[in-house]
Parts: structure tokens; C-alpha cells; sequence
């Protein structure tokens, strides 16, 4: 914060608060403004212990004066003893304390305060908290605030010289989380950080008018300078011819630096509508996410059955280890009782004489025994790669059986006999289980298939077959019908068009008929006018001329009211006629609009019903 701002905050007067800043020089000299000793919360100047001495001393001085001097008496720094003022805030509102913690937890988040807050430990703060609050939030005042030893004395003074109108005693910094002092603590707080906020925003205002005042300073400085030209007389002419170019050049100075600002912002527009176009056209995402999350999802499910196919095939390779580690111990101890039975044949043989016959005949025997040996291993080795061959199609079957239950139960999902309280199950159990180490091929699977399961099903197969026949003749039955409404309706369109055309021919006969009785009348009024001519230009005439004249007036008028009697009654007959039709016309036509929509809904339900059931 800048010196004038905190100058502002600290020797605030009340005369001051609606009165209008001269833009002029500052009429007090340094010399009144020692004398008044107004202590401000400027750099270097805010020492809590110095005010109280000067308060004291200046008491001391206004205590001396007489009571009647017209000289007016010094007051201290902080004026008269103020009366205590009501809070008119709500401090015991649970509302309004939160709206405080949270104004200054938030000033506090923004402006880099090195503690921690939160709204629980402002609830019921310690002093130690407070205090902490109370230095970060006066540094922002004034930045080189100086605090004594006893930083909880010299709080309510800061406050004071900051116009804070209530009071603050130093027993409530004593226990500040206490519920009957820390409200008012906390109102306290938030006004100065509304004081803080309110002097941002006064700072931000005035650099954004930075520019509109420095261009009207300039022009006040050319019109000063080109007045006292003026003033001058012709020989500074040059002056002011140099003083407008002057101008001219620092108007576009500013101005390429304005264009420079549109270009860099219509840029920085572009971009952005840039950026904008390209989030709308890409796919939102959330869709996307959901989408790999759906996915992913059933990848887990997919893993989990192949860990469990994967155990159970591990459980089998295992059984099969353990037989043939049986096997192997096995032919180790028949190996072991060939071996000692091989010793003693040596043996016995070591000990008898041997000739050369029965060398050869041991010899011949042995190549036998390799021979039949040799034969055995190959046995072994074929049916060992028998039984190995057999394992991975034994392997495979049980995955395609798999595969198969899991298909069964599928279809037995879509057809809703799953599980046994489905709507088709009928109470039976369609559920099929896998025993994959069934001793026996019929005890694989847990259900009886052939006894319980497949005639079942079968049951359920030929109902809804038997369903499926009786709608399929429903539906043609409603499409007979439906054909024969459309018939019905097309004859009706017929004699429809019929009836328009009969109206068209009525109603160019009634403007025939119309047109004839207004001629007529036409012609009887142009015979009453001519009659009323002549019974003027016969005025003069004898009484028998003018009696029957009157006559045949009198005539021509009844004549013409009686025309005009029956064109109208004729008129409201053919109206009345071409109504009625068009009522019937109307009525008819929602009918049949109505037997429509009712058959296609009808067609429309039964379809819907029976397609679920043929899938």
C-alpha cells in the first residue's frame, strides 16, 4: 500500500468524510501539522507506546487551561472519551459469524498469510491465532508497522486510529475464543478487511482512469502553454507551432501504442475463440471418461472370470502334479527294488561259473531285454504325449462348455426363466453350474438337463409359439380390419368430394341467384328514383296524374321490399343448408380420424407385446 493510503486511514477526520479533495497544493503547512502532532500509520511513524506519552502529556497541558480561554484547547489523539455505542450487527447470528469467518479466511487464502486457517479453528481461535491475524492484517495496513513487547495494548489503539466506531477492551484479548468476547473480536476483524478490500478497489479504479487523467493533464498543460504564447504576441508563433507538433506527436505516440494494445487483444480473442471452437466441437469429457470407466468396468469383470477359470485349471494341474509326483515316487522304489534285485542277479551270477555259452545265451537274452525295453520307453513316451494331447482337448472342451453355460444363461436372462423367481421360470431352478472335476460326465453340470430343463423349456417354447400364432392372427385380423376401415374411409373421401363439389355448384347458384336480386333491386331502385324524378318534374300536374304516380311509387316500393324479403330468406336457407353439410362433413371425417388412430394403436400395442416375446 502506497504512503497517501495509509495517511488516509490513519488521520481520517470527521469534516473530511463528504468534503471533495482539491486538486490543488496542500493548503496546511508541515508546521501546522506538527503542531496538531496527528500521529499516521505511515512508513516508520507507528510506534503504539509514543501516542499514549503524547495522550498523556496532552492531557496534562489541557488540564492547565482555564475553562472560559477562547484559546482552544489541544485535545489528545484520540479526541474526547467516546460514549459506548451499540453494535447494531447481528454478532450472536451463527449466519453472520460464518459470513465473517469465510470474508476472512478468504482475504487471508489470497493475500499469502503463513499460517493455518481454517473455519473450525475460527470458531474458537486461541490468543496466540488472533494475534497473529491481527499483525498480518496490520502489515497489510502499513508495512512497517513496529509493535511493543504487549502487542494485545496496543490493538484497541490501532483500531481506534483506524475509526473503528466501537469499543475494544483489552480483558477481551485476554480470552479471545471465549463465546462472549471472540463475536465482537470477529466483527472487528471483518471490518478491517473490508477497509483492506475497499482501499484494493479504490487503488484498482484509479489505475484504470490512469489513462483518461494523464490525457486530460496533457491537454490542460498545451492549452496553459499555448495561452501564455498567446498572451505573448506573434513573435512565439514558432513556439506554438512547435508546441502543436508536440502534441500531435505524443497523441500518436499514444495512439500506436492503443493499436498495439487492440492488436495484442484481438489476438488474445482469437486465440481464445480458437480455444472455444475446438471445446465445443470435441467430445465432452465426461462422455469420454464414462465411456472408458463402462469399459473398463467390464474388462474387470472379463479378467475376474478368467482368474477364476485360470484357478480352477490350476487347481487341475496341480491334482495332476501331485499324481504324477505319486507316479514318480512310485517308479523310484520300483526302480530302487529293480536296482537291489539287479545287485543280488549280479551277485549270483558273479558267484557261478560261466562258460561261453552262457555268455552268448546272456547276451542274446539281453539284447531281448533292450529290445523289449526299447519298445516299453516308446510306449510310454506315445501314450504320455496321448494322455498330454487328450488333457488340452479335454481343456478345450471344458472352455467351449464353458462358453456354452454362459450363453445359456444369457438367453435365460433375455427370456426371463432366470433366476428362479423370473417371470417365466414357473418357479423352477434353469440355473446351470459347472463342475469342472466331476468324477463322471453326468455330474458336470448341477440341473437336470434332459429331465427338468429341456422339457421345460420345450413347455415354454410351444406356449408362446401358440401365443405368437394367435397374435400373428390378431394382427391379420386387425389389418383386415384396418384395410376395411381405410376402405370405408376412402369411400367416405368420395362421397366427401361429392358433397364439395354439390356445395361449389349450391353456393355458384347462391351468388348467381344473388348477384340476379341485387341487379334486380338495383334496377327497382334506379325505376324508384326515375318514379321520384318524375313525380318532381310533374308536381305542376293535375291531381289524378300525382295520385297515380303515388300509387305506382308505393307499388315499386313494396314490390322492391318484397325481393329484398326473399333474396334474404333465401340467402339464410342456402346458409343453413351449406352449414349443416359442413357439420356433417366435419364429424364424419373426426369419426373416421378417431376409428384410425384407434386401430393403429391397437396394431401398434399388440406389436410392441410381441416383440419382446419373440425375441
Amino acid at each position: 500500500m502506497s504512503l497517501q493510503r495509509r495517511t488516509t486511514l490513519g488521520t481520517l477526520e470527521a469534516s473530511q468524510m463528504n468534503s471533495r479533495q482539491s486538486t490543488g497544493p496542500a493548503r496546511v503547512s508541515q508546521t501546522a501539522a506538527a503542531k496538531n502532532k496527528r500521529l499516521t500509520v505511515g512508513p516508520g511513524s507507528f510506534s503504539t507506546r509514543a501516542p499514549l506519552q503524547d495522550a498523556s502529556n496532552q492531557a496534562r497541558l489541557s488540564a492547565g487551561q482555564p475553562r472560559g480561554s477562547m484559546v482552544p484547547r489541544r485535545s489528545s489523539i484520540f479526541g474526547s472519551r467516546p460514549q459506548a455505542k451499540n453494535d447494531p450487527r447481528p454478532l450472536a447470528d451463527k449466519g453472520f459469524q460464518k459470513a465473517c469467518i469465510r470474508s476472512l479466511i478468504t482475504y487471508l487464502t489470497n493475500h499469502g498469510y503463513n499460517h493455518a486457517i481454517s473455519e473450525k479453528l475460527l470458531s474458537t481461535p486461541t490468543s496466540k491465532e488472533f494475534l497473529h491475524i491481527v499483525q498480518f492484517l496490520f502489515h497489510k495496513v502499513d508495512t512497517n508497522i513496529k509493535f511493543g513487547p504487549k502487542i494485545e495494548d496496543e490493538v484497541p489503539l490501532v483500531f481506534k486510529r483506524l475509526r473503528y466506531p466501537f469499543q475494544i477492551s483489552k480483558s477481551a484479548l485476554q480470552a479471545v475464543g471465549s463465546p462472549h468476547t471472540w463475536p465482537a473480536l470477529l466483527a472487528a476483524l471483518a471490518w478491517l478487511v473490508d477497509l483492506l478490500n475497499y482501499e484494493e478497489r479504490a487503488i484498482a479504479a484509479k489505475e484504470r482512469d490512469a489513462f483518461d487523467e494523464s490525457g486530460q493533464r496533457l491537454f490542460l498543460e498545451y492549452v496553459e502553454q499555448s495561452y501564455r504564447l498567446f498572451l505573448e504576441g506573434e513573435a512565439r508563433d514558432a513556439d506554438a507551432s512547435l508546441l502543436d507538433e508536440q502534441l500531435a506527436q505524443q497523441f500518436e505516440v499514444r495512439d500506436a501504442e492503443t493499436g498495439v494494445d487492440i492488436e495484442r487483444l484481438e489476438a488474445a480473442n482469437t486465440a481464445l475463440r480458437a480455444e472455444l471452437d475446438a471445446a465445443r466441437t470435441q467430445p465432452a469429457p465426461l462422455e469420454e471418461l464414462e465411456r472408458k470407466r463402462e469399459n473398463l468396468i467390464s474388462d474387470v469383470g472379463k479378467f475376474r472370470k478368467l482368474i477364476e477359470n485360470l484357478q480352477a485349471h490350476g487347481d487341475m494341474l496341480r491334482k495332476k502334479v501331485d499324481e504324477k509326483t505319486a507316479d514318480l515316487a512310485a517308479k523310484r522304489t520300483e526302480l530302487a527294488a529293480v536296482a537291489a534285485e539287479n545287485q543280488d542277479l549280479t551277485a549270483r551270477v558273479a558267484a557261478q561259473s560261466i562258460n561261453a555259452e552262457d555268455v552268448a545265451r546272456m547276451s542274446k537274452e539281453k539284447l531281448k531285454v533292450e529290445e523289449v525295453l526299447r519298445t516299453v520307453t516308446a510306449q510310454k513316451d506315445r501314450l504320455e504325449k496321448d494322455v498330454w494331447q487328450a488333457e488340452v482337448q479335454l481343456s478345450r472342451h471344458l472352455e467351449e462348455l464353458e462358453g456354452a453355460v454362459r450363453s445359456y444363461h444369457a438367453a435365460g436372462d433375455r427370456l426371463k426363466v432366470l433366476p428362479s423367481d423370473a417371470k417365466r421360470a414357473g418357479g423352477l431352478q434353469f440355473e446351470l453350474t459347472l463342475h469342472a472335476r466331476a468324477a463322471r460326465p453326468e455330474d458336470m453340470l448341477s440341473g437336470d438337463l434332459k429331465g427338468v430343463i429341456k422339457p421345460a423349456l420345450a413347455a415354454i417354447k410351444d406356449a408362446y409359439t401358440s401365443k405368437t400364432r394367435a397374435a400373428q392372427a390378431e394382427v391379420l385380423g386387425l389389418a383386415e380390419a384396418q384395410d376395411g376401415s381405410e376402405e370405408a374411409v376412402s369411400e367416405k373421401q368420395d362421397a366427401v368430394a361429392q358433397r364439395e363439389a354439390a356445395l361449389r355448384k349450391v353456393e355458384a347458384a347462391c351468388r348467381a341467384e344473388k348477384e340476379r336480386g341485387e341487379g334486380e333491386v338495383r334496377g327497382m331502385a334506379a325505376e324508384v328514383a326515375a318514379t321520384e324524378e318524375l313525380l318532381q318534374q310533374l308536381g305542376s300536374s293535375t291531381g289524378a296524374d300525382l295520385h297515380h304516380a303515388d300509387q305506382r311509387h308505393q307499388a315499386l316500393v313494396a314490390e322492391l321490399a318484397e325481393v329484398r324479403a326473399g333474396a334474404a330468406a333465401e340467402r339464410e336457407a342456402v346458409t343453413g343448408q351449406v352449414l349443416a353439410a359442413l357439420d356433417l362433413l366435419m364429424s364424419h371425417k373426426a369419426y373416421i380420424q378417431e376409428t384410425l388412430a384407434r386401430v393403429h394403436g391397437i396394431a401398434n400395442a399388440m406389436v410392441r407385446d410381441l416383440q419382446p416375446e419373440a425375441a
